[in-house]
């Protein structure tokens, strides 16, 4: 996925997210440990050194949310995806390119997700489970329902409710694929069904 993120698609969203933010040839400082190399990133994960992921994932989500912010027509550049599943798309990437500026990984990465970015406001719909209650975009779940009617498991309105139609289709591509079959839009089934099947 990252790899699919070319040098201009990085150059364009960096002048884009950074527009009227940095001086007058277009150069602005990182901060922290967006000047950190990747290998210290990797070594953090691998080291479990949840003070060191903390920086690291709060630095994460300091930039995007500037790009939510900075970027013309983006709501939110990680409509499904949580802390824990960007952590992974970055240990992935700069396994691959240890010398590589954290915070340069964290440019490439906006880049590859820019293309299925949410672009405007979209509702958070409640969903509960095993006590507790999870809150997916209305248009994330629109996607998965129209990734799942695609592979013919869902016949269902396109409406991004999660009704028992959607929960049924789901339970059903889970099983299909040997995940975990919840029935919930997970975090592993919606990478397997919007990114990987999609």
């Amino acid at each position: 996925m990252i790899a699919r993120a070319t040098g201009l698609v990085i150059a364009l969203l960096l002048h884009a997210s950074m527009a009227g933010a940095a001086d007058n040839g277009g150069s602005f400082a990182v901060k922290d440990v967006g000047l950190s190399r990747c290998a210290d990133y990797t070594d953090a994960v691998k080291t479990k050194n949840e003070a060191q992921m903390g920086r690291y994932v709060g630095w994460l989500g300091g930039f995007l949310t500037a790009a939510n912010q900075r970027l013309p027509e983006t709501f939110d550049l990680t409509p499904w995806q949580n802390s824990r599943t960007l952590a992974v798309y970055l240990a992935n990437h700069c396994g691959k390119n240890p010398e590589l500026r954290f915070g340069a990984a964290v440019v490439q990465l906006s880049a590859a997700l820019h293309e299925d970015r949410l672009r405007e406001k979209s509702d958070l719909i409640p969903i509960e489970h095993g006590g507790q209650t999870h809150f997916v975009y209305r248009e994330a779940l629109r996607r998965t329902q129209a990734a799942l009617a695609d592979l013919g498991m869902y016949s269902g309105n396109l409406d991004g409710t999660f009704n028992e139609a959607t929960r049924t289709a789901l339970k059903a591509y889970q099983a299909q694929k040997s995940l975990p079959d919840t029935g919930m839009p997970d975090q592993d089934t919606l990478f397997r069904l919007l990114q990987q099947d999609g």
